[in-house]
């Protein structure tokens, strides 16, 4: 079987410019799909076929692809690189057999340009954290100082197909992104994909799908020579496999864009704690798992509940986008799941700190809850 990617196009829309190709499987009775990038304020221009093979090679190795044919030239690194991917999917039993093999052109042109950067901002803890750590480190002229944030529909926000676009929680979350983008100096730029509206698989996404998707989007928004930052979920210490990785996401590069895995060697506390004197990142980050249509963060998912703590023990007492920090220990009790080596580590660094804060309560539930994940999950290496 193979994957053939076909009319790879670029159309100017009402609001910036259209990439599209049409997605056709062979043998397997799915009917051919079209996938799209949109972005928004960008003149027209042709997207380079880099962006489609980067965002559906993961479906074809998923779905048992054994070639992807395409008639556009597409960067002899990226196909490198993605047999390199491959190769570490299958060292952690995440794929199986020979990897798909790219019958395509070689691209060969020169790149042209001053490099530029520009980072993905989805106005979490993550994402945040890394933007304010650019600013310290990279003055305005420097090629590392990230110009450009990319807020991409598509991702965690109107990712599924069948409970509709969340239109309305990505306005608003897009009114809280503004004043960071603002505050932090970088021009906002929206675009939204399909790609996770393909034929896919329960947990694929968490696993290798999700650095896909930025990689083929970077390849689509960005033109001329480029470093694109990807925020780290996990730290070193906790690493783990995950579809965004330090050991895979560079593999996605080409000559003319550079993807780029940052902040790993840091905790989830010690973002929070960085991220403790930001006025403005304190009433706007966008960490809840729900997506309400009526605000921006639930404030009782795992997720909130474990940014209330962190910025608890931080000393944030209230914050605009979570108000009170300080969850009920009741709701903590019921809410709170370990279900991962990187959350246990997350709630293990929050337990001293609450005790030193007299909120031994709180530690001892925590501390409870890590303690069977442990006991029910063997050690787990790399």
């Amino acid at each position: 079987t193979h994957m053939r990617i076909t009319h790879i196009k670029s159309e100017a829309s009402s609001i910036g410019v259209r990439h599209s190709a049409m997605v056709h499987w062979e043998e397997t009775g799915w009917p051919t799909n079209e996938l799209s990038f949109s972005i928004d304020d960008q003149p027209a221009g042709m997207c380079e076929a880099n962006a489609f093979l980067a965002g559906l090679y993961p479906l074809a190795v998923l779905h048992g692809e054994r070639r992807i044919e395409m008639a556009e030239p597409v960067c002899p690194m990226l196909v490198d690189g993605l047999a390199t991917i491959h190769a570490w999917w299958r060292s952690w039993g995440l794929a199986d057999g020979e990897a798909p093999v790219v019958e395509a052109p070689a691209e060969h042109r020169a790149v042209e340009g001053s490099t530029t950067a520009t980072v993905f901002l989805s106005g979490g803890v993550d994402s945040v954290h890394m933007l304010l750590l650019n600013r310290r480190r990279f003055s305005p002229g420097d090629p590392g100082y990230a110009r450009d944030a990319v807020f991409l529909h598509g991702f965690d926000i109107g990712k599924h197909k069948k409970t509709g676009p969340e239109t309305s929680y990505f306005g608003l979350a897009l009114d809280h992104v503004r004043p960071i983008a603002t505050e932090l100096g970088v021009r906002l730029v929206t675009a939204s994909t399909d790609l996770r509206h393909l034929p896919t698989a329960e947990g694929f996404w968490s696993k290798q799908f999700h650095g896909a998707c930025l990689a083929a989007a970077a390849h689509a928004v960005t033109r001329g020579p480029s470093l694109v930052l990807i925020a780290a979920t996990f730290d070193v210490a906790n690493m783990s496999t995950w579809g965004s990785h330090p050991i895979v996401d560079p593999n996605y590069s080409t000559q003319r864009v550079r993807i780029v895995h940052e902040c790993a060697r840091y905790s989830r506390l010690q973002k929070v704690r960085d991220l403790a004197a930001f006025d403005v990142a304190l009433d706007h980050l966008r960490v809840c798992q729900t997506n309400p249509e009526d605000r921006l963060n639930c404030g009782k998912c795992e997720k909130c509940l474990r940014t209330r703590l962190e910025l608890f023990v931080a000393g944030v007492p209230f914050a605009g986008a979570l108000g009170d920090t300080l969850p009920d220990v009741a709701l903590v009790a019921a809410q709170v799941e370990v279900h991962d080596r990187y959350t246990a580590s997350c709630y293990r660094d929050l337990a001293a700190p609450l005790r030193a804060l007299q909120q031994t309560s709180r530690a001892d539930v925590l501390a409870e809850k890590v303690t069977n994940f442990e006991r029910a999950t063997p050690v787990a290496t790399g």
